[in-house]
């Protein structure tokens, strides 16, 4: 049976005048009752049909249900054909009088049975339901009609099968000539058919996704896996039983809002008292975030607050800063206009740079943007009180949500109202601004929850065009559960049916099907107006909408939309009323005719005179299936999101570049652009993705003999491997790029490899080597090629010279280099020389200036989306809190950057946050919890061949040991420790300043293993060159160290004389967790000064108070009443 009704045969049976078994129907159908309730049709009712419409072509979701009549071919053998027709051909007629009762639609009819879709080709809120319950009237009516055949001798009894399956189906024409019907494809009807097959004689067997939007609206059997033909995976379905008779609560609103009402109200009037104030408004599709929006807007002007307000869309999610374009052009705004804004801010309302700009670097133009918005809301709050809303923010871009950040600062100073709705993505970044805000409390976050019943009444009292029944209004709300925007679309559907029946409907299990439903009901010309107008997003210009994709250009399907609420048209643009109406008239549209669609309005686009945004063209071409323009104008969009340093929006329109030009002959080099998106990927922190681009970048390249673009591989997959995975492989990467860039007379490929070389070298504790690069590389860049050459050599130089001491030489090139980034706006670089120079301050003990810096690197880091950076900045500023006596805050610091380094996989970052995390575990006493950090720290550290870190980690690790006992693993890690700093080769007179520690945490693990012939003299010599060279931490432990080798030597007034110099270093400096240390040990000193255990019993107290994590804090203080025991 189901083989031939997929092969579309329709048979078309006559009786009583009129046609059953319809193949297409586009009529509006009569009031449809609760089949619960009385039997509908009545008696003599014949279902209006019309035939001659078009069939409207395209996807929706749609219930198929497969009914047959089992054991009809047997019959065939037995009985006369008349007989055959009466028995069988009666038992179809009757499903067919039950789908059409049902509110379904006979798709084709055979001899013994039918296939009927519910959902095509108009939908129904409770479409799935009615399907379900159809198939089960099937089955009583068969059983009853079962009792009235006459009972023929040796023939079984007729029984009948139903399977029922929901998904995506394809609605088109199909056949020819005179025969010409609507075709319904899709898996959903081959499962349907499968399931029918299946059933038992005189049962309904249901699919999984049926049963799963179904849920507990029905009561089923127990479910069962089956193997259905052709079925790769095992299937599980279950037996229709009845209806549970109650609709499935939905979850979300949109009326009666009076707290958050009160709320907004509040703001506007601390707005009027010169209070800013940031809310976010939260809530699922339909909850009524919009509706909530337009009642603050009525307040705002009652109080006469300014309101722009601006949209986030699905089509601009890749271009940096649209909501805020948006935003200010929302309203003709003159405050927007002509509040004297920057270059900047014009080029964001006018869609591209302005002249005067054109040479800023992307990082600049980002960082201005986000200035430019800032300023523009400050100085129009000086005008008066203003509310900034952006709605839908769960569509907006990263740089969008960063100005959000940025103007949540302004609107703490200013009246200025920050106001956003975002729907609940996990993933998007939206959230992560949810979780900030839920955090401070002077923002506001509403979260909107379900309609108390009386605001439903209300609320669909206003909507319905006519007064309601009682019975109608009580099924309506008891469907609706709370739902605003349900309840708006069904009082409208109302209106289109024309009647307030029925009494009663199921919940339709999503709203999609619900807009469906109105759109299905519109006249066929606006129904081909909405979708056509859906490939354009929320909102379209109207004069692009009528020159691509508005085949009726009267004006009157768009003022039927209008009418019906689905469009609203302002000036020159209209818009979807709802993005829900927009999504679901989009999803409509079949492959082909999107395309089209798409292409005339890429046309239409290209051909005005307007803006022609890269990122909205490369949708457009991309959707069209047109690869080429989709390429050119996905890079061209690339570049205005790297120009204004939104990295995350380049590279996911550098991705789809490549994505599309594999396989084609792409109008452009596919390695370079492959390449640039290691880049991006490496920028970006995902060292995995972009050294997988490199190697198959390089191998392209070597397989086209392509010497210049293999150097840049080369260079490239150097700097990804360094630190994050392997120095000494990204040693031999740089050695291989700068022998090409020797052959080739390259001379800024002969910098860039020197300087990395420098900078590889420099980490692997060869300062030498590194110091040769870097000066090589700055006498070429000096050869007349330019600033920007020698900015490159200086940036390794610099390195080298602040890991030797040379602090001076490495302030002055630091900002050297800081200059021409700001220069030139470059933020990637401007967050490392900030770094740089937190560091230097750090070492020399120049508090206030180190905290400066290193924050400002931090939000530089942030700005630019450097996760792969993201470790060593909080690291540092660990650093700087524990130095400062801040143990907590410097815990979490620590914490969140030894995560974040093993997260990202980062060997070099997990060594140098291992060690930061472990000194401080070390000062609190926790030795036994600071080893397996150090531990992975040092194991990190030797894979990436980063011997500046991994001493260090080593040095530490230990100490560790050996206040835990373990003197085998102490002396190992001295070994390490000795045979890394052999391989150091330093220039005469210099320490590497940033392994102090290593030096003074071996001096004092050989004295513990008992060996003091070599360390106090080796660690004296040192003592003077960090006193030279201003280390203040180094100098206060490395005396402190030489007190406890004085005293365990016997040497009591030489350990008295270091202890001294050390808390006199340690006070000055503004060291507690090394002063304390002195303290207590100058109180175990013979005749010592009872003051000495009293001042190291206040710091401690002053250290542990700032400990939220009590066990750490108890730890601390045992370690304090340990040391003044005397154990060292």
């Amino acid at each position: 049976m189901q083989d031939r009704l997929t092969l579309d045969v329709v048979e078309r049976l006559e009786q009583g005048g009129h046609r059953r078994g319809h193949v297409w129907r586009q009529s509006r159908w009569p009031p449809r009752r609760n089949p619960r309730s009385a039997p509908w049709p009545p008696p003599g009712y014949a279902p209006h049909v019309t035939d001659g419409e078009p069939i409207v072509p395209g996807r929706r979701v749609v219930t198929a249900l497969f009914a047959d009549v089992a054991g009809s071919t047997e019959l065939a053998t037995q009985l006369d054909p008349e007989d055959i027709v009466e028995i069988v051909g009666g038992a179809v007629r009757i499903f067919c009088e039950i789908v059409e009762r049902f509110g379904g639609t006979v798709k084709d009819v055979a001899g013994d049975g039918v296939l009927a879709l519910f959902g095509a080709p108009n939908a129904h809120e409770d479409d799935l339901e009615h399907a379900v319950l159809a198939g089960l009237e099937i089955q009583r009516a068969a059983a009853r009609r079962a009792e009235t055949i006459p009972r023929i001798a040796g023939l079984h009894q007729v029984g009948v099968r139903v399977g029922i399956e929901t998904g995506m189906v394809v609605i088109a024409s199909v056949g020819g000539g005179s025969r010409l019907e609507m075709g319904a494809v899709g898996d959903a009807v081959n499962t349907a058919a499968r399931l029918q097959a299946h059933a038992e004689i005189g049962t309904v067997l249901v699919g999984p996704e049926t049963r799963r939007q179904l849920g507990d609206r029905m009561l089923w059997g127990p479910a069962r896996p089956v193997k259905l033909k052709g079925k790769p995976d095992v299937l599980e379905v279950a037996v229709a039983l009845a209806s549970r008779g109650h609709p499935v609560e939905l979850d979300v609103p949109l009326v009666g809002r009076s707290e958050e009402v009160e709320a907004l109200a509040r703001v506007m009037k601390d707005l009027r008292r010169g209070r800013g104030r940031t809310i976010l408004v939260v809530g699922e599709a339909g909850i009524g975030k919009s509706r909530l929006l337009a009642e603050a807007h009525g307040l705002a002007r009652d109080e006469g607050v300014a309101w722009l307000q601006g949209h986030c869309t699905a089509l601009d999610e890749g271009t940096p800063f649209a909501g805020f374009r948006d935003l200010l052009r929302s309203s003709g705004s003159n405050v927007a206009r002509t509040d004297g804004v920057g270059s900047i801010l014009r080029g964001l309302i006018e869609g591209g740079v302005a002249v005067e700009d054109v040479d800023l670097t992307p990082e600049a133009l980002r960082f201005s943007t986000l200035e430019a918005i800032a300023a523009f809301a400050t100085r129009a709050a000086r005008q008066g009180p203003l509310a900034l809303c952006l709605e839908d923010l769960h569509w907006s871009d990263p740089s969008t949500i960063e100005a959000l950040r940025r103007l949540r600062d302004v609107a703490r100073v200013h009246p200025v109202a920050v106001i956003a709705t975002a729907r609940i993505v996990t993933a998007h970044g939206s959230m992560a601004f949810l979780t900030e805000l839920e955090a401070d409390p002077s923002a506001i976050v509403l979260a909107l929850g379900a309609l108390a019943r009386d605001d439903e009444r209300r609320l669909l009292d206003e909507l319905s065009p006519d007064p309601l029944s009682e019975a109608t209004a009580d099924a309506i709300l008891s469907a609706s559960d709370g739902v605003p925007l349900y309840i708006r679309e069904f009082a409208r559907s109302l209106r289109d049916v024309g009647s307030d029946e029925p009494t009663q409907r199921g919940v339709p299990p999503t709203l999609d099907r619900l807009i469906l439903a109105r759109l299905d009901h519109l006249p066929p010309a606006a129904r081909e107006t909405v979708t056509a107008l859906s490939v354009l997003g929320r909102t379209a210009d109207l004069a692009v909408a009528r020159s691509s994709v508005l085949a009726d250009d009267s004006g009157h399907p768009l003022d039927e939309l209008v009418r019906e609420g689905l469009i609203e048209t302002v000036g020159s643009t209209c818009s979807f009323s709802h993005v829900l109406v927009q999504e679901v008239a989009y999803s409509t549209l079949l492959r082909d005719r999107r395309k089209d669609l798409h292409r005339r309005v890429a046309e239409a686009i290209e051909a005005s005179s307007g803006e022609r945004p890269d990122a909205t063209l490369a949708y457009h071409w991309e959707k069209a299936g047109m690869w080429e323009p989709a390429i050119r104008y996905h890079v061209a969009a690339a570049d205005a999101a790297e120009a204004v340093s939104g990295l995350v929006e380049a590279l996911s329109h550098v991705d789809a570049a490549v994505r599309l030009s594999t396989g084609i002959d792409a109008p452009l080099d596919v390695l370079a652009l492959i390449l640039r998106r290691a880049t991006l990927q490496s920028h970006l922190g995902n060292a995995t993705g972009a050294r997988e681009d490199a190697e198959h970048v390089l191998a392209g390249a070597r397989g086209r003999r392509d010497r210049r673009l293999e150097m840049q591989a080369l260079e490239e997959l150097g700097s990804i491997l360094a630190g994050a995975v392997d120095y000494r492989a990204a040693t031999s990467l740089f050695d291989e790029a700068l022998h090409l860039a020797e052959a080739s007379g390259d001379q800024m490929g002969l910098v860039r490899c020197n300087a990395r070389l420098s900078i590889t070298w420099t980490n692997r504790l060869r300062f030498d080597r590194g110091l040769e690069h870097a000066e090589r590389a700055r006498a070429i860049a000096a050869d007349d090629h330019g600033p920007a050459l020698e900015i490159v050599a200086l940036d390794a130089l610099k390195q080298v010279e602040l890991q030797i001491g040379d602090l001076a030489s490495a302030q002055g090139h630091v900002h050297q280099v800081l200059d021409f980034a700001e220069q030139r706006g470059d933020l990637w670089s401007a967050q490392v020389c900030e770094l740089e120079l937190g560091l230097i301050a750090t070492l020399q003990g120049r508090w206030e200036e180190a905290r400066r810096h290193l924050e400002r690197g931090s939000e530089l880091n942030a700005d630019v989306r450097d996760h792969g950076n993201m470790p060593v900045h909080l690291a540092a500023r660990a650093w700087l809190d524990r130095l400062q006596g801040q143990y907590g805050t410097s815990l979490d610091l620590a914490m969140r950057a030894w995560d974040a380094a093993r997260e990202q996989g980062h060997a070099e970052w997990t060594a140098w946050s291992g060690m930061f995390l472990g000194s401080l575990l070390l000062d609190l006493g926790a030795d036994e919890e600071a080893s397996p950090v150090l531990q992975q720290g040092a194991s990190a550290a030797e894979r990436s061949g980063s011997d500046l870190h991994g001493v260090r980690c080593w040095a530490k690790l230990g100490r560790s040991r050996l206040g835990c006992g373990d003197v085998a693993g102490a002396r190992d890690a001295l070994q390490r420790v000795d045979d890394v700093l052999r391989r150091m080769v330093l220039p005469h007179d210099r320490t590497n300043v940033f392994v102090w520690d290593a030096y003074v945490d071996a001096a004092l693990i050989r004295a513990g293993l008992g060996d003091q012939t070599r360390s106090a003299p080796e660690l004296e010599i040192l003592v003077e060159l960090w006193e030279r060279d201003g280390l203040r931490e180094a100098i206060a432990e490395g005396h402190l160290a030489l007190a406890r080798l004085a005293s365990q030597a016997g040497d009591t007034e030489g350990a008295a004389r270091a202890a001294h110099a050390a808390t006199a270093e340690a006070r000055a400096a503004g060291l507690p967790g090394t002063e304390w240390r002195t303290h207590a040990f100058l109180s175990t000193l013979p005749d010592a000064d009872p003051g000495h255990a009293v001042a190291a019993r206040s710091i401690v107290g002053a250290l542990t108070s700032s400990l939220s994590n009590h066990t750490l804090a108890e730890v601390l203080n045992e370690t304090l009443e340990r040391e003044l025991g005397g154990t060292t």
